[in-house]
């Protein structure tokens, strides 16, 4: 089994993320600025050599294989919590490397890597690096099968630009064919990059179907919960707000914004939780919400169904793509409107129960379309 976080690890994992996505774009500003001025170029390399030491002995690893020959070896950033979940579900066998910062280290962890003589590599997510990785998996073993997955939305590459870099090199290892197939979680870049004539998928997040006692709504007080990071795409505020302007409810995050305008005496903070208890957590509410400003397949919502519960996305998810009357139900086009949020929330409350027969219905036919994606792509 692979260890879950504690919440101190969970706390540490979020600030080093945090901190990666400051440091790429400080990076990016300052690489822009090198770039006009000719000898830059020599300043930049000599940083590299005379501070590459200590930050490569900041690549974390934590090797999770469990089989003594595993046919696929998924690697992925510890630094990624929800692409390391979902990477987690989908491949048993897993190896969690942070940012790499030189070819040497790559080297070194290729060849731990190809020690284990698998068949196939899926690296997950674009930690800093990892296209080097690649490049050395290959060089090592030409016969090694490589796949990529992409947890992210076009408007990403916009709010964190210096993340292009990682991300255009894997598509010119693609095309080169280095990189045999690459996944997105989002179907609008798999059509695109197949139109450019990338070898792209669309991968649906792997979950496990659980049995569950549906329970019905609650009369006195109704629990919503507004799950996930305090940031720009989660949408947090807008979605508490909306769930506040509801009678009698009573709303569950995990990070919200110190507003006067929150009430506080209806809101419960419970921080970042371990995975267990987030998920003791998660069944005990009526309704959950995941309107984000932008999405893929958002393992939070699968979760919710498989307790019985309505889970509103936002209508940059494809989740309830194979439902029409879950997608009419639960997809909200006002998010960025509290009211808007609100009214979506009251209609549900409304038709609960027919809602929660329809999740019923609707588990099988998401599990296998799921499976028939992944199939798919490692194939």
């Amino acid at each position: 089994m692979v260890k879950e976080l504690t919440k101190t690890e969970l706390k540490k994992t979020i600030n080093r993320q945090r901190k990666i996505i400051k440091n790429y774009e400080l990076a990016d500003r300052l690489m822009s600025i090198f770039h006009k001025l000719p000898f830059m170029e020599y300043v930049t390399k000599f940083l590299v050599v005379i501070f590459g030491g200590k930050t490569k002995a900041g690549t974390r690893i934590i090797d999770n294989i469990k089989s003594e020959r595993p046919n696929i070896i998924a690697i992925v950033s510890p630094d990624f919590r929800g692409v390391r979940s979902a990477t987690i579900e989908m491949v048993p066998d897993v190896i969690e490397i942070s940012n790499i910062y030189s070819r040497k280290k790559a080297t070194k962890l290729a060849v731990e890597v190809v020690g284990y003589s698998p068949k196939k590599v899926l690296v997950s997510g674009y930690a800093k690096g990892h296209d080097m990785l690649i490049e050395e998996l290959k060089n090592l073993d030409p016969n090694l099968r490589i796949f990529v997955l992409i947890h992210s939305a076009f408007i990403w590459f916009d709010v964190y630009p210096a993340e292009n870099s990682v991300f255009k090199r894997f598509i010119e290892l693609a095309q080169a064919g280095i990189i045999e197939k690459i996944g997105f979680c989002k179907n609008d870049l798999a059509v695109y990059f197949k139109n450019m004539g990338v070898n792209a998928y669309f991968v649906m997040n792997r979950f496990h179907p659980e049995e569950n006692n549906f329970k019905p709504i609650s009369k006195n007080k109704i629990k919503i919960g507004v799950f996930g990071q305090n940031m720009w795409h989660r949408n947090i505020t807008n979605q508490t707000l909306g769930a506040l302007l509801i009678n009698n409810s009573e709303v569950h995050v995990n990070e919200i914004s110190d507003h006067f305008f929150i009430d506080k005496n209806r809101t419960r903070v419970h921080g970042i939780l371990p995975k267990d208890e987030f998920l003791k957590l998660y069944k005990t509410l009526d309704i959950n919400m995941y309107i984000s400003m932008t999405d893929c397949f958002p393992m939070s919502v699968i979760e919710s169904m498989q307790y019985g519960i309505p889970c509103l996305v936002s209508d940059t998810s494809d989740v309830y793509s194979w439902s029409p009357k879950l997608k009419s139900w639960l997809t909200v086009s006002t998010i960025d409107s509290p009211i808007g949020i609100s009214k979506k929330i009251a209609e549900v409350i409304e038709n609960y129960d027919d809602i929660q027969k329809e999740i019923k219905a609707y588990l099988p036919i998401l599990k296998k379309e799921t499976e028939k994606s992944i199939e798919e792509f490692l194939k």
